[in-house]
Formats: structure tokens, sequence, C-alpha cells
């Protein structure tokens, strides 16, 4: 792709540009998880693998903050990942398959930030109750 193709950042944007010796010192903190594990195994360390593969993994009452931006149940692409529209009852299921799992993650004064639009506020609320 050539630089005339490359859409001009906003003036507000803040993106990290990583040079080689960046990249490579932070590769070094990248893990995957195929066990369970305890906080000092993952802390200051970066998970590089689907949320839905290391959330059983993931040690119990160790989370301050969860936020989260599922899709909004629309049909839309991203970066190859393709999410489909599904009917409101079946988009809770999805919403309450992963949203259950990570209840045992929260300390218990933790909070939990949901993403959603007006079309998917009434599911996420229904999950989250």
């Amino acid at each position: 792709m050539g630089k005339e193709n490359i859409k001009p950042k906003a003036d507000r944007n803040r993106t990290i540009t990583l040079n080689d010796l960046d990249v490579c010192y932070l590769k070094k903190r990248l893990i995957k998880l195929d066990k369970p594990v305890s906080f000092s195994e993952i802390e200051n360390k970066t998970i590089h693998q689907d949320i839905f593969e290391a959330l059983d993994y993931l040690p119990e009452k160790f989370v301050d903050l969860v936020f989260v931006d599922p899709p909004y149940n629309l049909n839309k692409t991203f970066n190859f990942t393709s999410f489909k529209a599904m009917d409101s009852e079946k988009y809770e299921e999805w919403l309450d398959s992963w949203l259950k799992k990570i209840v045992r993650l929260l300390k218990p004064h933790a909070s939990v930030y949901i993403c959603g639009d007006w079309k998917s506020s009434g599911a996420i609320f229904n999950v989250a109750n």
C-alpha cells in the first residue's frame, strides 16, 4: 500500500509508533494461557489470545475494572472478523455466555463498563441485571 492510500490522522490522534527495539521488548511480555494461572504469572504481561480461550484460566477475584466493547449486534466485519446480527434473545445468550465467566474474576468492589448502542442496550441491561 503506497503512502497515497494512507488516511491522514486526526489532529488529536495519539497513535503510538513502535520501532523494532520496542517491538522486540514488548514481544517478550506476550503470553498465551493454556492452564490456570496465578496473578503473579500474568502481572505486567500482555495476554495475546482470544478472550474466550483465556477466561477460564484467569485467577479469581483479581480484577478492579472491566471495560468491554462487544459487537453491537450488527452485521459488521472488523479486522477479518465478522459478526452477524441475531435476534435479541440470541444476542443475550451470546453476551451471557462470556459475561457470566467474568463475574468470578471481579474483586468485591470492582466496576464493569459495557459499551453498547440503543439497539443492543436492552440486551446488555437484561444480562447485566
